[in-house]
């Protein structure tokens, strides 16, 4: 047998475990989330050092025009004395940093705040803390926790790439049935695979909008669902307004979307176990419907170059460009700007549900 990581042998037990497979999302959830092996506990994910940077690692702007987008929502509240803010997947707590920079434009708003963060990896809550001194930060390991401690305090939620590092579940279409996707291992091959098997809770007679053809992946994630419930019932129920920002379809869609990445490159999703990110597109469509039947609560989707361009982007690069006295930063500060708002870049692939009560 080739040599297996910690990671891998943990893995393989629990694979056996379960009878010689375990479900997609289990597999994503063990890689993810092993308090021992899991990525988001023990990897330095974020930053050109790590495997992907995201919005705020490339232009402070984005952060600044949410904190805003939040200004505004809490003025047209009365400017609420009281408020908590809950952030789903900090990263290097560059994103609050930004926001928080935008919102001391009001004072009293800053003072209005309390701030939450669901954070499980102890190398990012280090760093989080250090971005957002002397602003004291509560950590909680689940959005449930976090929900508890704020109890009946009016909300502001913003969550940028969160729900994609969520465990999804995969079915693939053949022999005229839909086959659940497990993982299992190959002894011989000595190699993680993919196992296609029909579930107990098979689809059945349910109609999709397409008719699917042989090797047809459909996707359903519902951790995220069930997470994104509990978000918008707390809203509903307490007052708020929150953002979602991540990649994904707003329209019904077969198709894989899973990915794993590390240093910036493209890799097999059954190997690097617990040392590569593994993500997969938001399905807003469901978002979208989950949340249009709260009660009290406006909800809203766009892309992220609509609504930044909407925030003013375009017009605060310019003001940047115009200040800065380095033709190379102002190339920078064009390109990062592009980068966020351009259709063959993040503009489009990029959606944000807005959430208001």
């Amino acid at each position: 047998m080739t040599k297996q990581t910690k990671a891998s042998k943990a893995l393989c037990a629990l694979i056996k475990k379960g009878g010689g497979q375990i479900s997609l999302r289990d597999y994503m959830g063990f890689c993810l989330s092993h308090p021992i092996h899991g990525y988001y506990s023990t990897q330095k994910p974020l930053g050109k050092e790590g495997d992907f940077i995201t919005a705020p690692e490339i232009s402070q702007v984005f952060g600044e025009l949410i904190g805003l987008w939040f200004i505004d929502f809490w003025e047209s509240k009365g400017s609420p004395a009281q408020i908590a803010f809950l952030e789903l997947g900090p990263g290097r707590g560059l994103l609050m940093q930004d926001v928080l920079r935008a919102m001391s434009l009001r004072p009293a708003l800053l003072k209005a705040l309390t701030i939450h963060q669901v954070e499980i990896n102890p190398h990012l809550k280090k760093e989080q803390i250090a971005a957002l001194l002397p602003t004291p930060i509560t950590h909680h390991d689940t959005l449930e926790n976090a929900l508890k401690s704020i109890g009946n305090t009016p909300t502001y939620c913003l969550a940028n790439e969160f729900f994609d590092a969520l465990p999804l579940d995969q079915y693939i279409y053949k022999k005229g049935a839909w086959h659940k996707r497990y993982v299992g291992y190959d002894g011989e091959k000595e190699k993680f695979i993919f196992k296609d098997l029909i579930p107990e809770d098979h689809f059945g007679n349910c109609t999709f909008p397409m008719k699917p053809e042989s090797g047809t992946i459909m996707e359903t994630a519902p951790l995220v669902e069930s997470l994104f419930r509990q978000l918008v019932a707390h809203l509903s129920k307490n007052g708020g307004a929150g953002l979602i920002i991540d990649y994904g379809y707003n329209d019904f869609a077969y198709g894989d979307t899973l990915q794993a990445l590390k240093k910036h490159k493209s890799t097999s999703v059954l190997k690097n176990i617990g040392q590569a990110d593994l993500t997969a597109h938001v399905n807003f469509a469901t978002l979208l419907r989950i949340g249009q039947i709260c009660p009290n609560l406006s909800v809203k989707i766009e892309t992220q170059g609509d609504f930044l361009k909407g925030l003013g982007i375009e017009m605060r690069t310019q003001s940047l460009v115009q200040k800065a006295q380095d033709p190379q930063l102002k190339d920078n500060i064009r390109k990062s700007t592009a980068r966020l708002i351009e259709s063959s870049q993040m503009g489009d692939l990029f959606k944000v549900l807005q959430l208001r009560t």
